[in-house]
């Protein structure tokens, strides 16, 4: 593994020290960091958006001391409405000017309520044009339409969560195939960050099967 992302929460201090420490020891290791997940904060929300965008863009300082390549924002946790994803459109905006001049990419995620939807996904991004990119996730949309919704969005993604369902410890290797082979079909080119979230049969291990189905894929 030479790529890691962190989650906000992982981080035990934003003292500039331990960001220093931190980020001398991704070098040492020969690790990029790349993606700081920014997972709270709701810019979307109309009572407490502009707070949240503010607590948000500290993240985004965060991101920078440490030299990572993204950061990806959650967009909303309303339901998609023209107000809510108006919201998130200037939330975007106002975090694009603060960032201006850095290497750090934005990028948001199909994920909670405001982006649940193909079509708000798409609304989002094209009102966007082209300034905030698409980390698409597996596992995070259900249901019938799974496929279909995730092959609506894959050609615009640049960032992927290979997220895998696993049961009794087993892959379930119907389900990962069909989400790699689609986004394989849509072109997408990007790396497949492996997210692994079940009790069995334990993280190194779930990442080591997650690991080779999709390199035995792309062979």
């Amino acid at each position: 593994y030479d790529r890691l992302e962190i989650v906000s929460f992982h981080m035990r201090s934003r003292d500039p020290v331990y960001l220093g420490e931190l980020r001398d020891q991704l070098d040492i290791s020969g690790v990029r960091l790349q993606t700081l997940l920014i997972d709270a904060g709701d810019m979307a929300d109309p009572v407490h958006g502009k707070r949240d965008t503010a607590w948000i863009a500290g993240w985004l300082e965060i991101a920078n001391a440490l030299g990572a390549e993204n950061a990806r924002i959650v967009a909303g946790k309303q339901p998609p409405t023209p107000e809510t994803i108006a919201r998130s459109v200037a939330g975007f905006k106002e975090l694009l000017a603060a960032n201006a001049g850095s290497p750090v990419k934005l990028f948001t995620e199909n994920w909670h309520d405001l982006l649940s939807t193909p079509a708000a996904v798409h609304e989002l991004l094209d009102r966007l044009e082209g300034q905030v990119g698409l980390l698409a996730d597996f596992g995070n949309w259900t249901g019938p339409d799974k496929y279909e919704s995730l092959k609506s969005i894959f050609p615009l993604a640049a960032l992927c969560h290979a997220k895998a369902s696993f049961e009794g410890g087993q892959l379930d290797e119907a389900d990962y195939g069909l989400c790699v082979g689609l986004a394989e079909e849509c072109g997408y080119s990007g790396p497949y960050t492996l997210i692994f979230d079940a009790d069995h049969p334990g993280e190194w291990q779930g990442l080591a099967q997650e690991r080779d189905f999709i390199l035995s894929r792309l062979e």
